[in-house]
């Protein structure tokens, strides 16, 4: 699952923070705009981070470093607290994205990885709740036959 886990959150957020960066840009008119380049930046070291892990996990059976440059920085008090502030600020991106209407300054390339993005993201997060699910059912059963 955590191959699953890399295709559908990790790859996508990596995506939405790149794309939201280029946007950013397009829409100062500033090519040098610096918070259209942290969000690149960011996006493409999460991108190399996923990419490493997936290549690891395929290779050696476990993933080489931690989630995402959240969960890196984050790493000595919680990872998954670095991991749920990603999350949140890929969320809060699309969300801007979307809200405000700034998917226009996109290119038909880059809106089409933007859509493919969202469609994996929006997968990824089904197929997460019914594996929590059927955890959670598992758990029940085995509480009940003890």
């Amino acid at each position: 699952m955590e191959k699953l886990d890399i295709i559908t959150i990790g790859l996508p957020f990596a995506a939405f923070k790149i794309l939201a960066g280029i946007a950013l840009k397009g829409i100062s008119g500033d090519a040098n705009n610096p918070m259209g380049w942290i969000l690149i930046v960011w996006g493409i070291i999460d991108f190399i981070i996923n990419m490493v892990n997936l290549l690891s996990l395929t290779a050696a059976g476990k993933k080489l470093m931690a989630t995402c440059a959240m969960s890196f920085i984050f790493r000595s008090s919680s990872e998954e607290v670095g991991a749920a502030l990603d999350v949140m600020m890929s969320f809060t991106l699309v969300a801007i994205m979307v809200g405000g209407n700034l998917l226009k300054y996109l290119t038909p390339s880059q809106l089409n990885i933007w859509s493919l993005s969202v469609v994996l993201n929006v997968l990824g997060a089904g197929i997460s709740r019914i594996k929590a699910s059927i955890a959670n059912l598992k758990k029940t059963e085995q509480s009940c036959t003890k």
